[in-house]
């Protein structure tokens, strides 16, 4: 099933990442792809960049484009 989820922050991770492994095509949707990807969000110092990369079967898109794929 392909699934787009919106947003970037951690419930969205955590949703995209779950339901990527269960086997889903899954696109997160944000905004701004390159500002999402180099943005430092975390009290630890991890970005949404270093999740993406770890989740190469979880494609990043802009709002619009995420949605009508899902």
């Amino acid at each position: 099933m392909r699934i787009t989820v919106l947003g970037t922050g951690m419930v969205g991770q955590a949703i995209a990442g779950r339901l990527a492994e269960l086997g889903h095509e899954v696109t997160v949707g944000t905004r701004d792809v390159d500002a999402s990807l180099a943005r430092i969000d975390r009290a630890d110092g991890s970005a949404f960049g270093a999740w993406a990369a770890a989740h190469p079967d979880v494609r990043v898109a802009r709002f619009g484009e995420s949605a009508t794929g899902a």
